[in-house]
């Protein structure tokens, strides 16, 4: 999966279906059936009738997390499972999601609310991460 794009284009779920012509962007509405006929007259210029948005030439800058822990594949037991007693409220997030990505500065306040008393964590599930032991191809 290219993340990049997939954050540019705030494609929550596939397929995504796009015209993109002169740096204008037509999304497939999701109300049309992804049948043949629909999708042949969409890509024949049926675009047209819909809103464009302007072509996204790069990635909105993501919020800053001073309050949240960032979980991933090396750390989640040692922070997690074998952590202090503290328990743990973890956020499951795909980056390319729009729900989570307008979840983060909420998420973030309840880190600094809960600051002593619960440990706030976020871990990307979607993006493949390496195992740490690996050593070779």
């Amino acid at each position: 999966m290219n993340k990049h794009l997939a954050a540019r284009f705030e494609i929550k779920g596939i397929p995504q279906l796009y015209v993109i012509k002169d740096n204008k962007v037509y999304k497939f509405p999701n109300s049309e059936p992804r049948e043949h006929t629909a999708i042949l007259q969409f890509a024949s210029g049926g675009y047209e009738i819909y809103k464009s948005e302007p072509f996204p030439l790069t990635v909105p800058a993501e919020p800053v997390l001073q309050n949240v822990a960032i979980l991933d594949d090396g750390n989640f037991d040692i922070e997690v499972a074998q952590g202090n007693e503290r328990p743990w409220f973890v956020m499951f997030y795909a980056p390319w999601c729009g729900h989570c990505k307008r979840m983060k500065p909420t998420w973030d306040e309840l880190g600094k609310k809960l600051a002593g008393k619960v440990n706030v964590g976020m871990l990307d599930w979607y993006t493949p991460h390496i195992p740490h032991s690996l050593t070779s191809f």
